[in-house]
């Protein structure tokens, strides 16, 4: 993995998550395990490139029943980076570590957190992917010890914004989000964002 070509990404992210929590904070060691991570272990802080990305890994994970997402809070924000990340968008890249883009969309992580963790140990800032939850969006999981190089722009606490409901049928959601909140999105997908604004005024 040290001898993996080093890619720089320097540009603006997006991130959502927990009100009590601030924009650039992760725990360390993890409390639990994500795609790019392992319980116990350093952490990891992830960032989509596209502001309706971040969003989107909310509804992928949501898995409360009779709760509607739309009307939950969150910290929402965009940072600046400067970062050296193992480019796992790159074909050519994927290939020369022996993995495919399957294995980096996939529910089961062991593959992607075994490469995630010979990424930071090789020294790298962070790990470039394609997003799992939206397809042709990209994810940055930056560790522990280089969000130092992540610095918040601006942020505010936000209700997901209502134009999500027309990108809800192409959001993947994780295998475990049961069957009652895919309905859910089904059906809110189905009135659309108009219903949303109409209900939140």
């Amino acid at each position: 993995m040290a001898a993996a070509p080093r890619r720089r990404i320097i540009g603006s992210w997006w991130h959502q998550g927990p009100t009590r929590h601030p924009l650039t904070s992760c725990a360390n060691p993890a409390r639990g395990s994500g795609r790019y991570h392992r319980q116990d272990e350093p952490g990891v802080w992830y960032a989509s490139n596209q502001e309706q990305a971040a969003w989107a890994e909310l509804f992928r994970h949501f898995t409360e029943g009779g709760i509607d997402p739309f009307e939950l809070r969150r910290r929402v924000g965009r940072v600046s980076v400067d970062v050296e990340v193992l480019d796992l968008t790159s074909s050519t890249v994927q290939k020369s570590i022996g993995i495919n883009a399957g294995d980096l969309l996939s529910d089961d992580y062991a593959v992607t957190q075994d490469v995630a963790a010979a990424a930071r140990d090789a020294g790298f800032d962070a790990v470039l992917a394609p997003a799992a939850a939206l397809p042709d969006r990209e994810t940055l999981a930056v560790f522990a010890h280089a969000l130092a190089k992540v610095h918040p722009e601006r942020s505010a606490i936000r209700q997901p914004p209502p134009r999500l409901a027309d990108l809800l049928p192409l959001i993947r959601p994780h295998e475990r989000v049961p069957d009652v909140v895919r309905r859910a999105y089904f059906t809110i997908a189905g009135t659309g964002a108009e219903a949303i604004r109409r209900r939140r005024k």
